[in-house]
This record gives C-alpha cells, sequence and structure tokens, in this order.
C-alpha cells in the first residue's frame, strides 16, 4: 500500500513540517557521504573524509526537506563528515542533527566553540548526516555501522585506538540516536517486537542482521561523554496530534527500511511480531510514528541503560511557564544515569543558544581536566541564573 500524499500537497506541507520543528532554513548542498549499502554495509571511506565546510551550507534551498522526501538523495549525503583533516591527537566531537535538519544545524555551536583556543587545540570536530524519515530504531542501526566503519577506517590508516576519544551530542531525534551507541539494548528491544529469536524470522541473512543490528546491541568503546540536547526520547505529542497526518504521509524511508516492513506484515511473519508492535506495522512506520509516544519500542528505549563508562549530559528548553519547548515536553527528555541536566528558557532550538554553546564549553574542558565536577556543576548553574536575569 503507498501512503504518501501527491507531490503538490508534500511540497506545501514540508514548509510546515519545517517550520514546525524549527530548524533553521538555509541552502543546503553537500559532497556525497560515505554510501551504505545494506546488504553488505560497504562504505567507501575515500569519498568524504574532508568536504573543507559544515556539510549543508551552500547549494539547493530544500536539501532537508528533499532528503526528507527522497530516499534517494538521502542515501547519497548519509555519512560522517569532518572540516578539516584527521588529526589523531584530537578528540573528536561527533554532532548528530535532528528531524528535518542537516550538520548545518550546528553552525553556530561549532562557531562559537572554535573561538576558544582550548577547544580548538584538543577537539576535532565530525558531523553525521542521514535520512531522517527512517523509523528512529532504523536509524540508529545504520548510524552504529557508519561509526564502526568510519573508525575502524581511521584505525587503519593511522594504527590507534579510538576508545572512549570520542564525545557525542545529538539534538532532537539525533540524540535518540547517540543515546543508542552508549546504550545496552539487552534482551528488552528485541523481546518487544517479536515472539521468536530474530534468526527464526523469515527474512534473508542480509535483512536479518540489520533487524539483529536494530533490536540487539551494545554500547560503543569509542564514546566517552554524551550530550543530549532536546532530545524526545519518550516521544513527543506533536508527532501524534500535529506532525502526524501529515509527516505518515511525507516521509519516505530507505528502500531496504520498507522492504522489511513489508516482510514483516506478511503472513509469514504474523505469528512471530508482538501483537502491538504487528499493529503498529500495519500503519505507515517512519521517523514520525515511531516518535508518537504511543510507539512500542518507545518506553524500551528510553530505559534502556546508559553505559556506566560514558558520562551523559543532558540539556532541555522550556518556554516560560510551559513544561515543553513547544516541540519536545521536559518529561520526554528525562533519562536515568546522567551526570549533569540543565533546563534553559527556550524553544526546540535550544542547541543554537549562546548558553548551550557555554555549556557543551564546560563539559568537553571537563572532559580533559581542566574543570573539576563541582567547578562544572556550578558554572552551569550560574550561567542558567544569568541567563534568567537577561530574560
Amino acid at each position: 500500500m503507498n501512503y504518501r500524499f501527491q507531490l503538490s500537497i508534500s511540497a506545501v506541507s514540508s514548509l510546515v513540517f519545517v517550520l514546525l520543528l524549527n530548524c533553521s532554513y538555509a541552502s543546503h548542498q553537500v559532497a556525497p557521504g560515505y554510501e551504505l549499502g545494506w546488504a553488505n554495509y560497504e562504505i567507501d571511506t575515500k569519498v568524504a573524509k574532508f568536504p573543507g565546510k559544515i556539510p549543508g551550507k551552500g547549494g539547493g534551498r530544500f536539501y532537508k526537506i528533499n532528503d526528507f522526501l527522497n530516499r534517494a538523495s538521502a542515501r547519497e549525503r548519509t555519512g560522517i563528515y569532518i572540516t578539516e583533516p584527521y588529526d589523531p591527537d584530537k578528540i573528536a566531537v561527533l554532532f548528530v542533527h535532528g528531524l528535518i535538519c542537516d550538520p548545518y544545524a550546528w553552525e553556530k555551536m561549532t562557531k562559537r566553540l572554535s573561538r576558544d583556543p582550548v577547544i580548538r587545540e584538543n577537539y576535532q570536530f565530525w558531523y553525521y548526516a542521514y535520512p531522517s524519515a527512517t523509523p528512529v530504531i532504523g536509524s540508529a542501526a545504520i548510524f552504529k555501522l557508519h561509526l564502526d566503519t568510519y573508525i575502524d577506517a581511521l584505525k587503519e590508516e593511522h594504527g590507534h585506538s579510538l576508545d572512549r576519544r570520542v564525545v557525542i551530542i545529538g539534538h532532537s531525534m539525533g540524540g535518540i540516536l547517540a543515546k543508542s551507541v552508549v546504550s545496552e539494548s539487552g534482551a528488552a528491544l528485541r523481546d518487544s517486537a517479536f515472539t521468536v529469536p530474530i534468526d527464526q524470522l523469515l527474512l534473508s541473512e542480509e535483512k536479518q542482521d540489520l533487524v539483529r543490528k536494530a533490536f540487539v546491541y551494545s554500547p560503543k568503546p569509542h564514546i566517552k561523554k554524551g550530550i543530549f540536547i532536546a532530545a524526545p526520547h519518550r516521544g513527543s505529542v506533536i508527532a501524534e496530534e500535529t506532525l502526524g497526518p501529515i509527516g505518515l504521509g511525507l516521509a519516505d524511508p530507505p528502500d531496504v527500511i520498507e522492504d522489511i516492513i513489508d516482510e514483516l506484515r506478511g503472513p509469514k511473519n504474523e505469528e512471530k511480531i508482538q501483537p502491538a508492535f504487528r499493529e503498529f506495522l500495519e500503519n505507515p512506520v517512519n521517523s514520525i510514528a515511531s516518535l508518537q509516544p504511543s510507539a512500542p519500542i518507545s518506553k524500551q528505549l528510553a530505559d534502556l541503560p546508559v553505559d556506566d563508562a560514558v558520562e551523559v549530559h543532558t540539556l532541555a528548553g522550556k518556554k516560560g511557564k510551559k513544561r515543553s519547548d513547544g516541540i519536545v515536553p521536559l518529561a520526554s527528555t528525562v533519562i536515568g544515569g546522567v551526570f549533569s541536566r540543565v533546563v534553559l528558557d527556550s524553544n526546540h532550538e535550544v542547541h543554537k543558544l549562546p548558553e548551550t554553546s557555554q555549556i557543551v564549553n564546560l563539559i568537553l574542558k571537563h572532559n580533559i581536566g581542566l574543570i573539576d565536577n563541582k567547578e562544572l556543576r556550578v558554572q552551569s548553574k550560574t550561567i542558567k541564573r544569568l541567563q534568567a536575569l537577561d530574560d
């Protein structure tokens, strides 16, 4: 069944979509990224190691929208980008954008961070670009494939380990992807979706492998710190009440994701799927559907434990007396095992605030031992208090 609206409706609705999500409306075009072949997971590590600028600036106007609506466009650009030659002596900061966004969403933060000589001397910025129409759990699996392949290529080229050498920062849906690489799934996700082991699903070996990577995983050893900004770990009612009717018809996930969903919907796998997950699969399945609070697996994803070896910080926004940034309720940003949590007066674009950049700057300095735990907490509270005074 084809769940997409006609192109004329899509063009108008997509504009509404972007405005609601508060993403920057800049023009965008990037060099090709690491191309993921879903069957064999081959990634061309020679293509986009060094595009020389933040991916997304300049070029065609509808970069974000086109990638959300057009799987082929998104696939060409998916990958990890860096803006200068790789330096093995620097710590990587990996930025992961949110829904209908691209790496250029991080321009303000990275410009501010780069003005600090301590940050410039010790850190290098990486950016992950991906098709945000894909269901969250599928996006997370594809992200892990790219991250593993990229880091393996760097290890081979430079002959050193990147274990605990990466700080990951995710905004909105990107925060959920970032959490997935520092979490332990155990059997929780698999058992919430399937009644049988994954190797008993009637899928090809390649598709079973991708499903396994989506539902069963361990924390990546590369990550030392995680910073999740306005991340809807427990979903957003906007995806259900406001964006749902539009987004469910617009989003264009990759072919392999749609193929897997179609095969799981079929009669051969019917008894192998948990009832709630089977009901979920009967409707259009994409990122919007998976961000609805009622979506199966949403609670299990949010409750997955974070690796004890990873220090996690969360930032969120709220407008005035509202318990929400207008897109994500504060309650949805709450997860266990965090080192610090800061709530700023902001809409969903909290990642673009100067105060957020200041707090990230502190966390990065804390990461290299320039400030201690107490100073990090005191200075973060001071930044929050000064923002309140400015308002």
